[in-house]
């Protein structure tokens, strides 16, 4: 099974690959383009004609090997441009936004979405998958800055400040976990 997370923009978003890249390799490690020697931790693939969406990056984590029958395959996670959904999309997470207030409003704001998924990392260690991901979206959001970040497997919406500030306190389930309140 895939983890997806949205990452929601005001305006159309321009990813400075080269940051990008700069900001992987911060937080996991040394990385290298698939023309260079298999040496490095991550490779990168970016298709020649653009995602009609937008956007696309394609990257392989070579220090998250998952092993297969067949054999070891890199974790991977990908970053394509995707169409925002109507914000009935968003409702039981509004609900449940007792955190952020302003998280209506932002998302009535938005017009335009990138969304990052994994692949080929379900057999990752639970820990080390989720040490994946939220490294890259942390490269991300500071890369390309969103108005909102929208977990889709937790139902949960994220004011990108609070998620970075959260992260740098060490609370890696920011975002990625989400406990509900509900009176019966």
């Amino acid at each position: 099974r895939v983890y997806a997370i949205e990452l929601l923009f005001k305006e159309k978003p321009v990813v400075d690959r080269e940051l990008l890249y700069s900001k992987i390799e911060q937080y996991m490690g040394k990385t290298d383009r698939p023309q260079n020697e298999k040496s490095g931790s991550l490779a990168v693939w970016e298709p020649y004609e653009q995602h009609e969406k937008g956007e696309m990056l394609h990257f392989f984590h070579l220090n998250y090997m998952v092993k297969y029958a067949e054999g070891e395959l890199p974790a991977q996670t990908t970053l394509t441009g995707i169409n925002v959904g109507p914000i009935s999309d968003y409702e039981a997470a509004l609900q449940q936004s007792w955190h952020w207030n302003e998280a209506g409003q932002t998302l009535q704001e938005c017009s335009h979405a990138l969304l990052l998924v994994d692949m080929m990392a379900s057999g990752l260690e639970p820990k080390k998958r989720l040490e994946l991901h939220t490294n890259v979206l942390r490269a991300i959001v500071e890369t390309v800055p969103c108005a909102a970040i929208y977990f889709r497997e937790s139902n949960k919406l994220v004011e990108p400040s609070v998620f970075l500030a959260a992260i740098d306190e060490g609370e890696m389930l920011y975002g990625a976990l989400n406990i509900r309140f509900y009176n019966v």
